[in-house]
């Protein structure tokens, strides 16, 4: 839901550039910032963790089909992910700019 709103601020804020240029920037930057955050969310991830599910017998066996699960320990990386967004989030709390393209309109409606 911000996507629309944010494109259009994009937009505002970059009056004098086209607006599909400033719309294919954004897009490009959001897919660099998805990429690093990627490649920094695997490079934290810790260790995997290796448990068997199914029902074992009473000596500590398990039965022929029980199945061996494994996952990434993602703890870190979550954290990065909800810093990264209280970050964005603090930083659009203080963001201020002038419409310039509205200002542009209203300039040209008043002449």
């Amino acid at each position: 839901a911000a996507l629309p709103v944010s494109l259009e601020l994009c937009v505002e804020c970059t009056y004098p550039v086209k607006e599909g240029t400033s719309a294919g920037f954004m897009w490009m930057m959001g897919q660099v910032t998805g990429i690093i955050f990627i490649f920094t969310m695997n490079a934290l991830a810790g260790s995997a963790n290796t448990f068997i599910s199914g029902q074992a017998f009473p000596n500590g066996t398990y039965f022929a089909n029980a199945t061996v699960n494994s996952y990434d320990d993602m703890t870190n990386a979550s954290w990065v992910a909800v810093a990264g967004g209280g970050l964005a989030t603090i930083l659009l709390m203080f963001f201020r700019s002038d419409y310039k393209r509205m200002l542009a309109e209203q300039a040209a409606d008043n002449e």
